[in-house]
């Protein structure tokens, strides 16, 4: 009898021991499962931004690509000669056009009419173009004025308005929208 009860007891010692390192095992089994599971989750997630980004990659692949285009063909469009005198005189009739007085025009630093076309000395020297301004004042209506200023876009030089200053011609006191208007443009030659 004492020998079936001390086998009860190495039994039933066994089976607690049995299922205490059964508990241990599922329980590092869940915590490993749980680890590897947030692991695979961290995984997962720097797969999902991966593709994002590797999606918005191919999106500025594509619009540098139609960028760079839209460059040649602006660049292929800049002159390789200065000539302003010829953009000054389309300027002129434009300004003429839409009813205005060029009271003055400035090349680069120097108030000048007729130009070298090979002197570049008053022009800004840019990575692949240089950029000559000219300075401009006019006079006339407020609404040919701006007619004006949009038209200047659709000349055959490319070119650039900046640096727009209005004031209110008080010369005439009959006319209440006369303008005074200075502004800079700037035309664009190819090195």
């Amino acid at each position: 009898m004492k020998t079936a009860r001390s086998m009860n007891r190495f039994l039933i010692g066994g089976l607690v021991a049995l299922c205490a390192a059964c508990v241990l095992a599922i329980s590092f089994g869940w915590f490993y499962v749980i680890r590897m599971s947030d692991q695979v989750s961290v995984v997962n997630t720097d797969i999902q931004n991966s593709r994002r980004e590797s999606d918005k990659l191919s999106e500025l692949s594509i619009r540098f690509q139609r960028v760079s285009s839209q460059k040649s063909a602006v660049y292929g469009s800049i002159p390789t000669v200065k000539d302003e005198s010829s953009f000054m005189a389309d300027l002129e009739a434009t300004a003429k056009k839409n009813g205005l007085i060029i009271t003055s025009s400035v090349v680069g630093n120097s108030q000048t009419k007729a130009t070298n076309t090979g002197d570049f000395s008053q022009t800004v020297n840019k990575t692949e173009y240089y950029e000559l301004p000219i300075k401009y004042e006019v006079s006339g209506l407020y609404g040919n004025f701006a007619n004006f200023v949009s038209d200047l876009s659709l000349l055959r030089r490319l070119n650039t308005v900046n640096d727009i200053a209005v004031t209110a011609d008080l010369s005439d006191k009959a006319v209440t929208n006369k303008v005074k208007a200075t502004f800079n443009v700037i035309i664009y030659v190819k090195k």
